[in-house]
Formats: structure tokens, C-alpha cells, sequence
């Protein structure tokens, strides 16, 4: 079984897209989705997810992440986890090759990570060789695996930087697969993200016809083009 953990709240348009995302999936094997909300209204739910509630409540300002997906970590069914972003995008092979690498190795990750903006259709391949982004790592459960990650989940820190650094010795860090499995996609309506390429950012190339987008993942592109809100002069 794989268990997929979505931390989420105030993001209806992003979650809905990632519905439609992991309902297309080509993996055809068990699967546990676990939604951590933290935000009222509650997010609506349509694939028979597993629906936790931690509290107190997300208030503008903080960042809940890592205490949302500890609040998980007891209700993992699964040998192999993901971390599933509700706002990013993953292209049908992803479960089934994410799978594929954690035959491998405890923890995977995929290097090269590109990111987009939505709403500045701006781009961002980053360089990273040696760390992954939350959002394209998993790892398998065994007797110790819990507790590191909940003992990563209790700092201060990123938890991707956190994760990648205290468990390089079981880390397969894996390239960038080509056509894209998975891009970290920024600028959506709703809570704001906690990474800084959802605003204006120097390192972003433009991409105004989406171009590019439509190369890493082609008509799938479509279902962000709504989403543009050029910048301001």
C-alpha cells in the first residue's frame, strides 16, 4: 500500500486540481490518502481521503506544515509514503515510479526540481544535486523510519533540507525525470505559500504565452492558464 500525506486549508482551487491529478494516476495498487486540514471552511473532499483535523486552527502568518504532517505519521497505513503538495503538480506515472525508486533505497528524492508560476507565468529550474523538494520525496516505513521523520518534523528548520540532511546515509537522490513527473507549481489562489517563489522573484524567467509549461507537461498546461495576473507596473 502507499499512503499519500497532503498537508492543505484554503486552498479549494489548488486541491481540486490535485484531485484531478492523483485521480488519473496509472498506479493501480492500494492507496491511503491522508488530508491534514487546518483551515475553516474545511476543504471538500471527493476521492474517500482519509480527513484529519489537528488543532487549534492555521491563523495568516504561521506556518503549520510540519505539525500537520506529524499529526499524520500514527495513521499511516502504507510501506511506502509520499509527500503530496495540494498545490503542485504531478503527472500520471508519478505514484507508480516514486514507487519504483523506493524499492531502492528508505528515503528518495528528485533532484533538478523546476518550478512555475501561475500567476506571473514566470519559471525556475534550480540546480539542487544534493536535496530534494518536499514535494518529490517519499520513504518506506521500517522500524526507525517514523521516528526520524517525526524527529525531523519537530524542528525549526525546512523539512525537505532537514529530511535530506539527516538522512543522507539512506537518501537516493534521483535526476530529474524527463518529460516532468512532478513541478512545484506557485502562485495559486488561496493560503499563501511558504516558499518564495510565489511572489515576483529575480530568478524566474518569463513565460508569458506558457510556453515552456506546455513543454514539461503539454495540454495540462491548460488547466493553469486562468490563473495568470500579470504584475502590476
Amino acid at each position: 500500500m502507499v499512503t499519500l500525506l497532503t498537508p492543505t486549508g484554503g486552498r479549494p482551487e489548488a486541491f481540486a486540481l490535485l484531485e484531478r491529478w492523483i485521480e488519473r494516476q496509472t498506479y493501480r495498487g492500494e492507496l491511503q490518502w491522508i488530508v491534514i486540514d487546518d483551515c475553516i471552511p474545511q476543504t471538500r473532499l471527493t476521492l474517500g481521503q482519509d480527513h484529519l483535523y489537528p488543532v487549534p486552527i492555521w491563523q495568516p502568518g504561521q506556518n503549520t506544515q510540519a505539525r500537520n504532517l506529524k499529526a499524520a505519521l500514527p495513521f499511516i497505513k502504507g510501506e511506502f509514503v509520499l509527500f503530496i503538495e495540494d498545490d503542485d503538480y504531478y503527472a500520471p506515472p508519478y505514484i507508480a515510479e516514486m514507487v519504483r525508486r523506493l524499492a531502492q533505497a528508505q528515503f528518495v528524492g528528485e533532484c533538478g526540481t523546476v518550478f512555475y508560476n501561475v500567476r506571473y507565468r514566470s519559471w525556475y529550474a534550480n540546480p539542487n544535486r544534493s536535496s530534494a523538494s518536499l514535494f518529490q520525496m517519499g520513504f518506506r516505513v521500517q522500524p526507525n523510519t517514523a521516528e526520524q521523520v517525526a524527529n525531523v518534523l519537530g524542528t525549526r528548520g525546512y523539512i525537505d533540507a532537514e529530511l535530506c540532511a539527516r538522512c543522507r546515509r539512506q537518501l537516493r537522490m534521483f535526476p530529474r525525470h524527463i518529460p516532468a513527473l512532478s513541478i512545484g507549481i506557485k502562485g495559486l489562489p488561496g493560503r499563501e505559500g511558504i516558499g518564495s517563489g510565489h511572489y515576483p522573484h529575480d530568478l524566474f524567467k518569463p513565460d508569458p504565452q506558457l510556453s515552456i509549461l506546455r513543454k514539461w507537461i503539454g495540454v495540462d498546461a491548460e488547466q493553469y492558464a486562468a490563473f495568470h495576473k500579470p504584475k502590476r507596473r
